[in-house]
């Protein structure tokens, strides 16, 4: 009886210590529970109540219909003390998270890497305790991670590490950079902001190649697999060669800056221009030559994609209220423009938007932000459209969150940012969320899927 009586015990004991481990273990994203189905539906942080009522339609159309409203689906979350940063894999099979490492008593800097089922891959260390800050983002479409960690006094290093965290260049740094990839990985631009030099590394092994000054607000990227390098700067885009030799060069109007895409085929550049020009060139990516421009309304950051088959051009966030143009690639014809609408006293703003793989819809982050006497909010939205300029349906992402978009995969990353708390402590969240952007083939019928709303 007494036996029977002990072992009990510890099977209560060992199951109190299991629930805790669940409970408040940090080991990424928590999956919902199987049992309760309901908790697949993903909540939005934030301010309570239902989701505004949006309209939006062609421009051309005089009436606009109610835009239904849907909810996604949680795939895992997780709640971490601090400020934190995260960003999910252009690919879609993974997602990091910055928070501050502990190693016994001491802090350091660096990352952790997740799989979109919430489960710990790896995690990367700075092992130099001084550092103070730091910056991890994925690059050639989620093979590699760049990272830089830097101390008071601006001295870091920078390390890129490819999919399974392994090194591939470790650089010290003075001041904060930017890293642009090749899709192969073979080349690597640094922009150093601090010296406004631009470092370019290439074959073998990321030895250095060539370098050049640059002017603030510089930006650029690496022609697929490179070595041909697109570098724009106020007033000025250069494509350069392997030695850093210019193979052509476009003048930007109003000394302004470029919002750029390359097309599918790398055969074309699309670049939008800031205020007052506020106009959309198509240029070869070969030679430089402008195939057309179109001028459209001043106005907004006016962002540029295309489409995957390359036939058309969308820009969105344009003019006072973030309208979506699209255009013909071919003649530069305006086919349709989208207007979204909100309440009267919000401002509404295109983040993100993109296509999914088969061309049939595009999905985008849409932010609603209001602003009272002693505040100013920000909600996101997702937003389905269809590519002749239809909503099909939005659904609430929640307030102050930063969100991280990647529509080939039906998934996107929302963070809370929230910066202070009551007592100096804060407490964020990040949950991984699906959402269905087509529907999916159904195995008893032949060919590909159809069209649709999800």
């Amino acid at each position: 009886m007494a036996g029977r009586l002990a072992l009990s015990v510890i099977v209560v004991v060992l199951a109190a210590a299991l629930i805790f481990v669940l409970t408040y273990g940090v080991r990424g994203c928590e999956p919902a529970a199987e049992s309760e189905p309901e908790d697949f539906t993903y909540v939005p942080p934030g301010s309570g109540g239902s989701p505004t009522t949006f309209s939006g339609g062609r421009t051309s159309e005089a009436a606009f219909l109610d835009i239904a409203v849907v909810m996604t689906g949680r795939v895992c979350h997780d709640a971490l003390d601090g400020i934190i940063t995260a960003a999910l894999s252009p690919d879609g099979t993974s997602y990091l998270v910055g928070p501050i490492l502990q190693r016994g008593s001491r802090k350091y800097q660096g990352f952790k890497v997740f799989d979109t089922e919430g489960q710990p891959l790896w995690e990367h260390m700075f092992s130099n305790a001084n550092y103070r800050s730091s910056r991890a983002i994925y690059l050639a479409g989620g093979k590699f991670i760049g990272a830089v960690a830097l101390d008071y006094d601006e001295e870091g290093e920078f390390h890129l590490l490819d999919s399974r965290g392994r090194y591939a260049l470790n650089r010290p740094v003075t001041g904060w950079v930017q890293p642009a990839l090749s899709d192969d990985g073979a080349w690597l631009a640094l922009f150093d902001e601090r010296r406004r030099i631009l470092d370019v590394f290439g074959p073998p092994g990321l030895s250095p190649t060539w370098s050049l000054a640059f002017k603030p607000g510089a930006s650029g990227f690496f022609i697929g697999n490179g070595p041909e390098f697109l570098l724009s700067e106020a007033g000025m885009a250069r494509l350069l060669d392997g030695g850093g030799r210019v193979i052509w060069a476009a003048e930007i109007p109003d000394g302004s800056h470029w919002n750029v895409a390359l097309s599918p085929d790398s055969r074309y550049l699309a670049a939008t221009t800031q205020d007052p020009d506020s106009t959309l060139y198509l240029y070869s990516a070969a030679d430089g030559s402008l195939r057309w421009s179109q001028f459209l309304v001043t106005g907004g950051k006016k962002r540029v994609t295309f489409s995957p088959d390359g036939s058309s051009i969308v820009v969105y966030d344009v003019g006072r209220y973030g309208d979506v143009y699209a255009l013909s690639t071919a003649t530069g014809e305006i086919t349709w423009r989208f207007r979204l609408q909100g309440r009267e006293d919000s401002l509404l703003t295109f983040e993100d938007l993109d296509f999914t793989p088969s061309g049939q819809h595009m999905v985008a982050d849409v932010v609603e932000s209001t602003r009272t006497a002693d505040a100013h909010s920000f909600y996101h939205y997702l937003l389905l459209m269809t590519p002749d300029g239809r909503a099909l349906w939005v659904s609430p992402l929640g307030a102050e969150v930063d969100v991280d978009l990647v529509v080939s995969s039906g998934l996107a990353l929302v963070t809370t940012n929230y910066t202070f708390e009551v007592g100096g402590s804060v407490t964020n969240s990040l949950t991984l969320i699906s959402f269905a952007a087509e529907p999916k083939p159904n195995p008893g019928t032949q060919g590909g899927a159809g069209s649709g709303g999800g």
